[in-house]
């Protein structure tokens, strides 16, 4: 444990400032999908004789940094201290929080970027607006994105984790020789590995709780936005395609081009053929499914004439101008929101660190068999965020998202619909 409790202060230039007392430290770390991982860390400023400590509350500062050799997450992580920082003087304690320290690329300088077609993700394409805080680790090849406008540096990776469904993943590593810490970005399909022990109540989990919701949910689709300005070949072109896509028929049994592109003189491009999975009619600004795929109980809402269903639509912005690019942005948007959100949380007890095995590590991103309330075999489900304790790993608690849409479509199904199931031994 106590490897897991040494935090070294830093200034803004990384040099070493002190080591704060593994013996008294209180440390909270939490991660979730999609954003960065944050520590809270609680120190006292007296010792036991009554001394003030003044050494850690003027070190711990805004600005400063911290250095996490060994996290709970098993790897080692950087911070900056840039959110509160609290000094209790009735408790003779200071409390910061600080975020990871790539949350430095949202404070960079927008960039403009105008891609006439899909560009390519690659080392040299991240280098350019990533490099000067952030060495290149795993680059995965083969991905594409497109993006017009200006953006900032941490948008832009969301936008292409968002296009790519590919994820990046930020790494900190002491070198000994030169003596600093080294930052990796990397560019991976998945973050995380896939776990054998499995989280159980009863085995490693003191209770857990099952949370639906289905505020998002939408079996139709439809773009919305407006022209990116008020030029007049701007405006007629963007409402030209939106009537375009209105009128458009599609038929699940004739293929359509699964995107369009632009050569270099503008000419529309077909890429490859495929079946289209909804029917739309002339007509209808929005695509729609019939709602069979889904697991929800809210898919439609009432006329007011008492039986007239109409679907629950998700609206997205959209500066797309090809007919055919817009209904496949339909059906991503419809397929992403078309299930209810489900959660499973647990307070997962690390029994290795109690038989001081090598520990079984749930981090975000890692896929974990999991055993649902009311079911008898395991599923497989994702990791989304954690909350952990070094100094207190029985309070460690993980979330698991409905990675499995399949499974979770069909236990809902089967009439398993509690608002929140929780279950304690």
């Amino acid at each position: 444990m106590a490897e897991e409790l040494q935090t070294a202060v830093l200034d803004s230039s990384e040099t070493l400032l002190c080591f704060l007392n593994p013996d008294v430290i209180n440390i909270e770390e939490y991660d979730k999908s999609g954003g960065l991982r944050i520590v809270t860390i609680t120190h006292p400023l007296v010792d036991k004789e009554g001394n003030r400590l003044d050494e850690y509350s003027s070190n711990l500062i805004h600005g400063n940094k911290i250095w996490r050799p060994k996290t709970s997450n098993g790897d080692g992580c950087l911070y900056v201290i840039d959110d509160t920082r609290e000094i209790n003087e009735t408790d003779n304690e200071i409390s910061i929080k600080a975020e990871e320290l790539a949350v430095e690329l949202s404070d960079l300088p927008p960039e403009p970027l105008l891609t006439t077609e899909e560009v390519k993700i690659t080392g040299e394409f991240l280098n350019q607006y990533v490099g000067d805080l952030f060495n290149l680790g795993t680059i995965a090849t083969g991905q594409k994105f497109s993006y017009t406008g200006t953006i900032g540096i941490m948008a832009l990776l969301r936008e292409i984790e968002k296009q790519t469904e590919h994820e990046f993943q930020f790494r900190y590593e002491y070198n000994e020789i030169t003596q600093k810490i080294d930052r990796f970005i990397d560019f991976l399909p998945q973050r995380g590995k896939t776990h054998t022990v499995p989280v159980e109540l009863g085995y490693n989990t003191k209770n857990m709780s099952l949370e639906e919701t289905e505020v998002e949910v939408a079996i139709a689709a439809a773009p919305v936005g407006a022209p990116s300005d008020t030029k007049a070949d701007t405006v007629n072109n963007f409402h030209k395609a939106r009537k375009e896509f209105e009128d458009m028929v599609v038929n699940t049994n004739t293929q359509i081009p699964l995107f369009v592109t632009k050569d270099e003189d503008g000419n529309p491009v077909d890429g490859p053929m495929a079946y289209p999975p909804y029917p739309k009619p002339a007509g209808q600004n929005y695509v729609t499914s019939d709602g069979s795929d889904s697991a929800a109980n809210y898919k439609e809402i009432t006329a007011k004439d008492g039986y007239t269903k109409i679907p629950r639509v998700a609206l997205f912005e959209s500066s797309e101008e090809n007919k055919y690019n817009l209904y496949w942005l339909c059906v991503n948007k419809i397929r992403e929101k078309q299930q209810p959100s489900v959660t499973l949380e647990a307070n997962v007890i690390d029994i290795s660190k109690i038989k001081d095995y090598s520990p079984e590590l749930y981090n975000v991103g890692d896929l974990v068999p999991v055993r649902p309330p009311g079911r008898e075999e395991y599923v497989m489900a994702r990791v989304t965020e954690t909350t952990k304790y070094p100094r207190n790993f029985a309070k460690d608690s993980i979330k698991l998202g409905n990675y499995q849409i399949d499974f979770f479509a069909d236990y809902l199904n089967e009439g398993n619909r509690p608002k929140t199931a929780y279950t304690n031994i």
